[in-house]
């Protein structure tokens, strides 16, 4: 799995350079539907971290196909770092099958049907991985695919509260439920409400999380304080966020659409 957080964008990407699937392969049923074994890259390593290994053997006998378990793992994985979670999602369903109570299959799932767009299936992905793993770790995508969803702004924040609660959350996941909270706010027409909720992010929690996630910050607090009509505090924040060595936000765009000072 990736180290790094999927960022909670809700993008839908179109589906390129998919698996290749194996027309020969076995279909093994999984609840009304099949999956197709996907062709599995093989020059992708099979290793994995030991716990991984011996949670896969537990439930795979042919050493084969635990090695395939493990290479499709890892080749999701690659995928999933690239934001191609659509074609990820053969290789994470199909390891599934193989070997469905390992929470790191059922994480890889769930984000890569979110990353594909499909909210429903990477909710009950996620939800089962934190049930098997007790981990909140991903409550920031939970939260997101609720919102992309439409489900109320009630049921997204109490998700969010949870995952700001919970011990051992990297401090970026947190800032990213703030996002998606604030956003779910806004998407209601409650700006106010959304600026409320970023206020929730100290300076620690900032000071904590990575330059990507600060600078995502950033970006929603001054988008808010610009429809806001607070013309000083969206140009600080643009400010900042422009400073990141590339302005991959564009932020520096933004600060020419706002009226002079």
């Amino acid at each position: 799995m990736p180290e790094r957080p999927v960022r909670p964008s809700r993008p839908i990407r179109p589906l390129r350079n998919a698996v290749a699937r194996d027309p020969d392969a076995e279909v093994r049923p999984t609840g009304p539907t099949a999956v197709v074994k996907p062709v599995i890259p093989t020059d992708v390593a099979s290793w994995v971290p030991r716990g991984l290994r011996r949670a896969i053997t537990q439930q795979v006998r042919d050493p084969d196909t635990v090695d395939d378990v493990q290479r499709a793992i890892n080749a999701g994985g690659e995928l999933l770092d690239a934001g191609e979670g659509a074609d990820a999602v053969a290789l994470f369903a199909w390891a599934k099958t193989q070997a469905s109570r390992i929470p790191d299959i059922r994480e890889g799932l769930g984000v890569a049907h979110y990353q594909a767009g499909d909210f429903r299936e990477a909710l009950n992905e996620l939800r089962t991985y934190r049930r098997m793993a007790a981990s909140h770790d991903q409550d920031h995508l939970i939260a997101d695919c609720l919102r992309g969803m439409g489900r109320g702004v009630d049921e997204v924040a109490d998700t969010v509260e949870v995952l700001l609660a919970a011990d051992g959350v990297p401090p970026d996941r947190q800032v990213e439920g703030l996002l998606v909270w604030a956003g779910a706010l806004r998407d209601a027409g409650d700006v106010a409400g959304a600026r409320s909720v970023l206020r929730r992010a100290d300076d620690d929690l900032l000071g904590r999380a990575d330059e990507e996630a600060r600078a995502r910050f950033d970006y929603l607090a001054g988008d808010l304080a610009a429809e806001a009509g607070d013309v000083e505090s969206a140009r600080a924040s643009f400010t900042r966020v422009a400073r990141v060595p590339g302005d991959p936000l564009e932020a520096a765009q933004r600060l020419d659409t706002l009226p002079p000072a």
